[in-house]
């Protein structure tokens, strides 16, 4: 099992680098090779999403509290937290807003 978060994407973004290139009269001049740009996308795009997750995926169990989601959303510094049961069966994510609805009565 694993999860696909933002971080995942930005780092596989982050090793993708974008040309410089100078905007004159209307025309785009590249300082760099469109081509390794363009390659380097198409390596990215091809990817499965099991080559992306994240494997050590934090979770939490649907009989827990609100405050240990809480403490492990700060604990990790991350954003959502798959609630998984006994069988291993994703039953709902917890969100940095859930959390936030619950205590500060936005309750939706």
């Amino acid at each position: 099992m694993g999860i696909i978060t933002e971080g995942d994407l930005i780092r596989r973004a982050s090793r993708v680098k974008a040309p410089g290139y100078l905007e004159v009269l209307g025309g785009l001049i590249y300082l760099g090779s469109p081509k390794k740009f363009v390659d380097a996308l198409q390596r990215a795009m091809s990817l499965e999403a099991g080559q992306l997750m994240s494997k050590k995926v934090i979770s939490i169990e649907p009989d827990q509290s609100v405050e240990s989601a809480a403490t492990l959303l700060v604990e990790h510094n991350i954003s959502r937290l798959p609630v998984i049961d006994e069988k291993e069966i994703l039953r709902g994510i917890v969100s940095r807003r859930d959390i936030m609805n619950c205590l500060y009565g936005n309750k939706e």
